[in-house]
């Protein structure tokens, strides 16, 4: 395998007859919907993809790709680095993956007018999908940990008591019902 900068666009169906197998680097100015989604990214965007042509004669691209990130834990609102990193499998051709039955199985990847993928397109993708919902530390690491566990140990906030708005609706009803018997 050899170590390259990851291109932007490529060829896959060329890249399948040719079982081209990447691994290197994507910079970190390629993935701008990324960088705004996290408060900095901390390191290079590692990448490995591999094209080839499947049993079933699909023309094929599966990888995976990882970054360490910057980003706010919701608990106590400090910077944390996590790893974001995602796995993919994709097929050229969404005729013969719908006609084979395979879309479970793969994701398919959009040819642009010269019949190439934009490949850092689809790996910030997924590694957008890879972003935690919610950011934290794990309880013990977290700086906020004594006020959460103080806040257990009270038994936590009061509940609020919930009002419900179809009471009056039901108490209609149930009246209503009474005086009819």
């Amino acid at each position: 395998m050899q170590k390259v900068k990851i291109p932007i666009t490529i060829d896959p169906r060329n890249a399948a007859a040719r079982k081209l197998d990447c691994r290197g680097v994507v910079e970190l100015g390629d993935f701008p919907r990324l960088s705004s989604m996290v408060d900095e990214l901390a390191g290079d965007i590692e990448v490995q993809v591999s094209f080839y042509r499947d049993a079933t004669g699909l023309d094929v691209f599966a990888g995976r790709a990882s970054v360490p990130a910057v980003m706010r834990c919701q608990r106590c609102l400090e910077p944390m680095t996590v790893t974001l990193s995602a796995e993919f499998r994709y097929a050229v051709d969404p005729e013969e993956v719908v006609r084979l039955g395979l879309e479970d199985q793969f994701d398919v990847a959009e040819l642009n007018g010269l019949g190439e993928i934009l490949l850092c397109d689809i790996i910030e993708d997924e590694l957008i999908l890879s972003l935690p919902i919610v950011a934290r530390h794990p309880l013990q690491d977290c700086p906020a940990a004594d006020l959460l566990q103080d806040q257990e140990a009270d038994g936590g906030p009061e509940p609020e008591e919930r009002h419900n708005p179809f009471a009056a609706l039901g108490e209609m009803i149930r009246n209503g019902n009474s005086s009819n018997s």
